[in-house]
């Protein structure tokens, strides 16, 4: 990794360790020769201090992070959802703040924000060449887990170097005045200065996603100043863009502002106080600008939150109402709604997927069926419709290679990469859950699988997931067998008292979508033999969910009429949403969202915006949250 000291800041990688380290989440500096840690008096060529450097750099080269002295403002009366009780004997207060953390962008994020910071001169993918995020429950952006390691620093170094040399050759699209220092017969310092102080001061705060502090701003122009000095005036930009791009204000967000102090609460589980009463504090402007924006389009506020921000306008519930709809309207919120079902339905499984069809081989759908899932789930969500219609419609979006596959015809002259929506027979296609894409996907190669179809239901669906199975189980399926059906093969984990305890909770459901095979075709027959797609639903949290069905169509109405898949689709959506496996502390801001998906009749859209307004959105403690958590790492106090 490239060190490198800035101007006279002295800085040392192990000597500042303590600063870094804590915004990175790393125990101990990366192992470094003798001559890699000393200081080292210039800047090499085309170099700029590493990640670990950048720290120290945006502190202006001090063992202390720089403050600003900030007035304590009065708070308006808090605004918002009505407080609702969760009914799991938990008391909520007027603001229910949940605690803060610093979160890492994300691999998209760090796309996007780039993207948008450079208002579109970059489009290149550098997050593809990032290590992969950690899972938690199905998602990528929980920010316990998703910690920079010596690898993602390192990625991060060379990201930025790429992005730089890139803009530095666009520097008067980038920068207006540098068309005139580069037209100068002789370049006049001052006017050069000037132009790369206009710089700083239109990028650094996009990049930090609020106004710079002046001891921010002063080690950026040192640090133009020593490279111009030796190179010139663009080599001075690309150094200063390097910094911004590794700096922790621009790959984390902090939440840090204390001058928007709320009432202290508690909170009080069946009559006894769990936590409290805690320091609490209201989003200012900018933080709450960015808690919207990495929501709902996994990016940096654009100009008008910025503006909000800068205006005192996101104060009210009602005036990030406001925004939040806006954003939901807008076309990047389309990225948005696919990266959470990427995450929830796990459909990054499916573009390297491969199913054997029948008297031809394997043959690969994958790429297919992610985008027919996506399309249909988008458009649910961009119609406005509600939970209903996700579990019910009998459309499938196809492209001509689909299409030749399920049997359906599509208009003539239809382009391959073209997807048109297909009306199904009712009794065949219900929703989500008979997605062709979706029933391939939970399939084994050449054959259906109920045991995987089951777990989904159980685990993505209901939010129930089953205990994993003992080291010692099997999991390999039984072969196919040309005198039996699915059910018939499968009838030994039932059988089997070991098994028969965890089979019984999943078994049932999935063989309740045996109508539908390996390639998600529907089939009323198997090797000649009917299809029996009876099915049950057991020891649910919900009496009414539980009990026998009939097929596809069955349980996908089920499921639409329950309040426990209602619940978890909030639930699912809060822990992408809010970077948290959710504990106690979460469960007063999730009623809230409950409430208002509950009161628009199951609109998604109301309940993702609903979500942007509640106090756990909009609130923050100070503390770390209460650790409810079974060994599993799933909340003991169920949703």
């Amino acid at each position: 990794m490239r060190r490198a000291a800035i101007g006279s800041c002295g800085w040392t990688l192990r000597g500042n360790w303590d600063l870094v380290g804590a915004l990175y989440g790393l125990d101990s500096p990366p192992a470094m020769s003798a001559a890699s840690s000393r200081k080292v008096p210039q800047l090499r060529a085309g170099r700029v201090a590493a990640l670990w450097g950048m720290a120290a750099l945006a502190a202006g080269c001090a063992s202390d992070v720089p403050t600003e002295t900030q007035p304590v403002v009065e708070s308006p009366a808090p605004t918002g959802p009505e407080p609702v009780e969760p009914d799991f004997g938990i008391s909520c207060a007027p603001v229910n703040p949940v605690p803060n953390e610093g979160r890492l962008l994300t691999r998209l994020q760090y796309d996007n924000t780039v993207r948008d910071l450079f208002r579109g001169l970059v489009t290149q993918s550098f997050g593809a060449t990032f290590p992969p995020e950690n899972r938690v429950l199905g998602f990528e952006t929980n920010a316990e887990l998703h910690r920079a390691t010596a690898w993602l620093a390192e990625a991060h170094v060379k990201a930025s170097e790429a992005i730089a040399g890139q803009l530095v050759g666009q520097l008067t699209q980038l920068l207006p005045c540098a068309d005139e220092v580069a037209q100068a017969a002789t370049q006049d310092a001052a006017a050069a200065r000037q132009c790369a102080s206009t710089f700083i001061g239109e990028y650094g705060p996009r990049a930090f996603r609020r106004p710079l502090l002046d001891a921010e701003v002063e080690p950026f122009v040192a640090l133009y100043d020593q490279a111009a000095a030796e190179r010139g005036f663009a080599h001075g930009i690309q150094l200063v863009i390097e910094a911004l791009l590794q700096s922790p204000q621009f790959l984390y967000r902090f939440e840090l502002d204390a001058s928007r102090p709320v009432e202290p609460s508690s909170l009080v589980v069946e009559g006894a106080e769990v936590t409290g009463p805690e320091p609490s504090y209201a989003l200012d402007g900018y933080e709450m600008a960015s808690r919207l924006s990495y929501f709902l389009w996994n990016s940096m506020p654009d100009d008008e939150l910025f503006a909000a921000a800068a205006n005192d306008e996101l104060v009210t519930a009602e005036q990030v109402e406001a925004q939040a709809r806006r954003m939901v309207d807008d076309s990047k919120m389309a990225a948005t709604l696919g990266d959470f079902h990427r995450q929830w339905l796990e459909l990054d499984r499916l573009p390297s997927m491969v199913r054997e069809l029948p008297g031809v081989g394997e043959m690969s759908y994958g790429p297919d069926w992610a985008i027919s899932v996506d399309l249909f789930m988008h458009d649910v969500f961009s119609r406005g419709t509600n939970v209903e219609s996700m579990m019910e419609s009998p459309y499938v979006f196809m492209n001509p290679r689909l299409a030749g596959l399920y049997g359906v015809a599509l208009p003539e002259g239809t382009p391959d990469n073209e997807f048109v929506p297909i009306a199904f027979e009712e009794d065949k296609r219900a929703g989500l859950i008979t997605q062709p894409g979706l029933l391939a996907m939970l399939a084994h190669s050449n054959q259906s699988a109920p045991i995987q179809r089951g777990v989904f239901i159980r685990t993505s669906l209901l939010c129930q997931p089953p205990p994993p199975p003992p080291p010692s189980v099997d999991p390999t399926p039984p072969d196919p067998d040309p005198n039996a059906t699915t059910r018939e093969r499968f009838a030994q984990h039932t059988a089997d008292t070991s098994c028969a305890g965890c089979h019984a909770l999943i078994d049932p459901i999935g063989l309740g979508l045996e109508n539908f095979d390996q390639l998600g075709r529907y089939r009323a027959d198997e090797n000649g033999l009917p299809v029996d797609p009876s099915g049950a639903i057991l020891a649910t949290r919900e009496e009414a969910l539980a009990g026998e069905f009939y097929g596809g169509q069955d349980l996908a109405q089920r499921l639409e009429e329950s309040q426990q898949f209602k619940d978890c689709l909030v639930t699912q959506w809060y822990r992408y949403a809010s970077g948290r496996v959710e504990q106690t502390v979460d469960l007063c801001s999730m009623a809230q969202a409950r409430a208002a998906f509950e009161k628009s009749e199951g609109n998604l859209r109301e309940m993702v915006i609903a979500m942007a307004i509640s106090d756990g959105f909009r609130y923050r403690t100070e503390s770390a949250p209460v650790d409810v958590s079974s060994a599993d790492g799933a909340s003991e106090v169920q949703p």
